[in-house]
């Protein structure tokens, strides 16, 4: 998953060249038209602002909502639906609800935090940091609490940018650091038995 259009880019060609050699020259051709070059070439994650949909169509991610509290999944003819949502946006518009557009920080994003270490950060100069994952790179910036990595693009939060504000007592979204990063026990009693391949 890429964070940059170099990133991409770089990906994109070693992708290419490799179906290319394996006799996939066709479909190389194809995907590089349609899905590189073409019209529609805009879908990679980094495309969207972090934390919105990069879905083709963000209407998607609203079927389930329609379906389930609308029209109660009957199947509706074409004009009662298009009644039905406008007679719901006129009640939802007199609510005056305030939309929260805050991160959520989740148990994975914890997770994630947790297993960081003071080791994969390295201070460029004051609010910006180059983190190191599995040889994986990122730059971190403290200033709009932004990151490179592609799950800060998909949740505008990322387990890096929660492992520095609990280090360095800041809040983002609904994360507060106060004590010791808190995460769920694996559930069952733990594993007694050794790998059966281990060496001894």
């Amino acid at each position: 998953e890429s964070s940059s259009d170099s990133e991409f880019n770089c990906f994109a060609k070693k992708a290419l060249a490799k179906w290319r050699r394996n006799n996939l020259k066709s479909f190389a051709d194809h995907f590089e038209k349609e899905w590189i070059e073409g019209p529609f070439s805009n879908w990679q994650i980094y495309q969207t602002p972090p934390g919105y949909s990069s879905s083709n169509s963000i209407i998607e991610s609203h079927n389930r909502t329609v379906k389930v509290s609308f029209t109660l999944k009957k199947r509706l003819s074409i004009l009662k639906t298009l009644e039905l949502l406008q007679e719901k946006c006129i009640y939802i518009c007199h609510l005056n609800l305030k939309l929260n557009n805050e991160p959520k920080i989740n148990l994975e994003i914890k997770k994630g935090a947790c297993e960081l270490a003071d080791k994969n950060f390295k201070k460029i100069r004051d609010s910006f940091f180059l983190v190191t994952v599995n040889q994986i790179k990122f730059h971190l910036n403290l200033d709009d609490l932004s990151c490179e990595c592609v799950d800060y693009f998909d949740k505008k939060v990322c387990s890096h940018l929660v492992y520095m504000a609990h280090k360095l007592g800041f809040n983002i979204g609904d994360y507060k650091p106060d004590g010791q990063f808190v995460t769920l026990k694996k559930r069952g009693r733990p594993r007694l038995a050794t790998n059966a391949l281990r060496k001894d």
